[in-house]
């Protein structure tokens, strides 16, 4: 079947263009995390990297929060303008933070900033997807591909802005207003482009009603279990990788932050290769294929750091970093999707916001969990997290399937 030519708007920008500021918002404190604890007095080489993980951790129970709550939302005001006011409360969570004078001030403010990731978690996907109606996935892979693009620009930044005097509070003040941009554009219908929410309003029982429907499947609930795993061996790399090198090879401020640069352009490359290429029907042998090379890859990533050569230890591992972030991209859209097409009963809304409540906190699970281990047994060995998690995935998806029709049984002729 021949592929349809790709078709995107102006408004397909703003849209891409809040993947990639809620992204920035989401790179921004691994970023910066270093800076950060040594300058509100919690440093990590002093055994506090499970306060640094804990707040990935405060940042996922407040987003999981709002997004049990975002179908609702969505139901009353429609995905539009929730996601226009996600982005400004996100945007204000974010710059207060650049402000916040000590660990309890940083907190409050990151869980703030949560509440508007969550909504932005659950909503834009499935926004993207209806603005897409004819192979959605491949849009969908397109959208979350400005996610990578956004931290890429999140690591140039930090890489660059030391060199001129700039502190890690700069980085997050201008991450913030990245985010606001698009969200008041949202705000406004833009011209030549229908508004959407009057068709997205829904009332109280038909939301609680899509809710039930979904979770009395059991079928749901091997993808919620999948999605956490991803969530884990995606965010234990992202979260922990620019700290790691510091802390393991005692690489300088430029070579972490283009550590987490090289993962986020993998991602990119790969999503945008996988929206591009992939078939619906091929989603679930693709994420078998992809998640054993990874499986295979990730081990090497703590193993390399035992290579005598310190120059030849890194570029190890920023090879790995490339070849796994490729092999990586597409989990997080790809199950998502390969979800609602075994489910094709049910609202995809609904299966995305629910799903993305799995993935999330696997996300501050792995940046929480990973300090705690980090402490105890040092970031090399806890790095096992990763291909642990993604061996579940594996499993778990392994074990699904597109529900097929009935093959017709012919009756014998008798005579």
């Amino acid at each position: 079947m021949k592929k349809n030519a790709l078709q995107l708007t102006l408004h397909d920008g703003i849209v891409f263009a809040s993947f990639s500021g809620y992204a920035c918002c989401t790179i921004v404190l691994p970023l910066v995390l270093t800076a950060l604890a040594q300058d509100l007095g919690f440093s990590l080489a002093d055994g506090n990297k499970g306060l640094g993980g804990f707040l990935q951790m405060a940042i996922s129970i407040a987003m999981v929060l709002s997004m049990l709550g975002c179908g609702f939302l969505a139901g009353r005001w429609g995905k539009r303008l929730s996601l226009a006011w996600a982005n400004i409360l996100l945007a204000i969570g974010i710059m207060a933070t650049a402000f916040a004078p000590g660990y309890g001030g940083v907190l409050v403010t990151l869980t703030l900033a949560g509440i508007g990731e969550g909504i932005l978690e659950g909503l834009l996907t499935p926004y993207l997807q209806e603005c897409h109606p004819v192979e959605p996935a491949r849009y969908m892979n397109i959208g979350q591909a400005f996610s990578p693009g956004g931290m890429l620009l999140m690591v140039i930044l930090a890489a660059l802005l030391p060199h001129v005097g700039a502190t890690w509070r700069t980085l997050v003040l201008i991450c913030g207003i990245l985010t606001l941009v698009p969200g008041i554009l949202l705000l406004f219908p833009r011209p030549g482009v229908p508004d959407r929410n009057a068709a997205d309003v829904l009332d109280f029982a038909k939301v609680s009603f899509q809710f039930r429907s979904v979770v009395r499947q059991a079928r749901f609930w091997w993808f919620f279990l999948a999605m956490f795993f991803t969530g884990v061996g995606e965010f234990c790399i992202t979260f922990w990788i620019a700290s790691f090198l510091e802390l393991e090879l005692h690489a300088d401020a430029m070579i972490c932050a283009f550590s987490v640069g090289t993962w986020c352009f993998a991602m990119f490359c790969g999503r945008l290769g996988f929206g591009a290429w992939i078939r619906e029907e091929k989603i679930r042998q693709s994420l078998l294929v992809f998640a054993g090379i990874t499986l295979l890859l990730t081990p090497l990533i703590p193993l390399a750091t035992q290579i005598p050569s310190r120059g030849i230890a890194l570029g190890s591992i920023f090879i790995l970093l490339g070849l796994c972030g490729v092999a990586v991209a597409p989990f997080w859209v790809s199950v998502q999707s390969y979800c609602t097409l075994c489910m094709p009963e049910d609202d995809p809304t609904m299966i995305f916001i629910l799903l993305s409540c799995a993935g999330i906190p696997g996300c501050g699970f792995a940046a929480w969990c990973m300090g705690i281990l980090g402490d105890q047994i040092g970031l090399t060995a806890s790095f096992v997290l990763t291909p642990a998690s993604y061996l579940l995935m594996l499993l778990l998806i392994y074990f699904q399937r597109i529900p097929g029709k009935k093959k017709a049984v012919a009756k014998p002729v008798r005579g």
